[in-house]
């Protein structure tokens, strides 16, 4: 009986050391109070429909505009369309200007406007938020597949006036302007032309919007003598028309890879723009800040511009 009483005294503490063993166990792959959290997500930004800021800018921005309207408030396509409108360059500087508008998504100010702004008491606070780039175009008949800056240039002063001076056919070079008002004339002049005077061109070679001069282009795809240019995600993206082609410059062709590293020649920003004046706790800065934040830098990758990053 001593024997059996001994040995049941052994198993139940045999049976505790066991179990003390497993809660000490549990206890040690129990994280502590210690030990860090994961680190949390970046909060997105929601703002209601009502309280979006007022939006204008440049034709080739339009997509941007509306694809940061839909994200930022949830609103679908068809709203969407309703509330961007998007009335080009020069005129959303001067809405701008008039307390008209918010904020611009936008391409560089043409000199007139840029005067009028700077004669203004109005303070503009502008930021990169993208790259994109002045593309020339011709027809795909043309033989010509490349241009130097400098023969660019002379072809838009006058100097050069035939294609067979840069090695293509003997054909007249019937060379498509933008008006002076308009964005791509803007980088035309900034990035190409510089002090260069460009030479006149008749109406119908200086068309108001942006697909009127592809289209322009087009026409003449029997002949393969017309020049025109354009900016790089218009072309590419907004308007591109079968029977065109891009021409190298300086020997690189534009594509998103070649302006993302600035391998391709004429480069530039555009821009978000609101009134230096504007309240940090408004939902137009909030906007005008997220544009250059992670999410606002991929919803501009994802729609085919070139991001800052």
């Amino acid at each position: 009986m001593k024997k059996i009483r001994i040995s049941a005294t052994l198993l139940i503490i045999m049976l505790l050391i066991t179990m003390l063993g497993a809660c000490n166990k549990d206890q040690k792959t129990k994280p502590t109070m210690d030990e860090p959290e994961e680190e949390k997500s970046e909060e997105k930004l929601v703002i209601d429909k009502e309280d979006y800021p007022v939006v204008d800018g440049s034709t080739a921005t339009i997509p941007l505009s509306l694809a940061a309207y839909m994200q930022l408030t949830g609103a679908a396509a068809e709203e969407a369309e309703v509330a961007i409108k998007h009335t080009r360059t020069s005129n959303s500087y001067v809405r701008l200007m008039n307390k008209e508008v918010d904020l611009l998504i936008v391409y560089s100010a043409p000199e007139s406007i840029q005067q009028e702004i700077d004669k203004s008491n109005v303070k503009l606070n502008i930021k990169p938020i993208g790259k994109d780039a002045l593309v020339f175009i011709t027809n795909e008949s043309n033989p010509v597949e490349g241009l130097t800056t400098e023969q660019i240039k002379d072809i838009y002063n006058g100097n050069i006036t035939n294609w067979s001076e840069v090695d293509g056919e003997d054909l007249d070079i019937i060379a498509f302007q933008r008006p002076d008002e308009s964005g791509s004339q803007a980088l035309m002049k900034s990035l190409v032309m510089k002090d260069e005077k460009m030479s006149d061109a008749p109406t119908f070679q200086k068309p108001a919007e942006m697909g009127m001069l592809i289209d322009a282009l087009v026409e003449y795809n029997n002949e393969a003598n017309a020049i025109g240019y354009s900016v790089f995600y218009y072309a590419n993206y907004m308007y591109d028309q079968p029977g065109l082609k891009f021409i190298a410059v300086d020997g690189v062709i534009p594509e998103n890879d070649t302006i993302q590293s600035g391998k391709y020649p004429h480069v530039k920003d555009f821009y978000a723009v609101i009134r230096e004046e504007e309240d940090k706790d408004s939902t137009t800065y909030q906007v005008f800040e997220w544009l250059t934040s992670k999410d606002g830098q991929q919803l501009i990758s994802e729609n085919g511009y070139v991001s800052m990053e």
